[in-house]
């Protein structure tokens, strides 16, 4: 299916992920930050939460991201250090390695299952993996 331009394709498919999550329980409205207990420390709190990329990332080729400055790219097999999960979307993380680096945006779990699944739906090629 075509739609009339990449805003409306981007919209019609957060539209569609937002009421998936609300469907699996998932409050979209919080923001608040409930590990950030303290505001004199000079460094963040190192992450406790690690994942291992299953899948290579460049920001810059994502049309959904909402700022690409902000992204964060990585490889395969590159471990990741989440450091916000607060957006339904879109987690701030950092490579391992780089803790000198700033934090950025990639994908959260939720958002790139849904991505597959929205381009299986709208592409079947890409259910025979071609």
């Amino acid at each position: 299916m075509k739609y009339g331009s990449r805003e409306r394709q981007k919209k019609v498919w957060m539209d569609y992920m937002k009421e998936d999550m609300r469907k699996k329980g998932v409050n979209l409205d919080t923001t608040a930050d409930r590990d950030r207990s303290s505001t004199n420390r000079t460094d963040p709190p190192e992450s406790k939460v690690r994942v291992r990329a299953l899948f290579n990332y460049n920001s810059s080729d994502d049309p959904y991201i909402p700022c690409k400055e902000a992204g964060l790219d990585f490889k395969k097999g590159d471990i990741l250090h989440i450091v916000s999960q607060d957006d339904a979307y879109w987690w701030q993380a950092r490579r391992e390695g780089d803790r000198v680096m700033r934090a950025g945006l990639i994908p959260s779990r939720a958002l790139q299952e849904g991505r597959i699944i929205h381009e299986r739906q709208t592409d079947p090629q890409t259910m025979d993996g071609q």
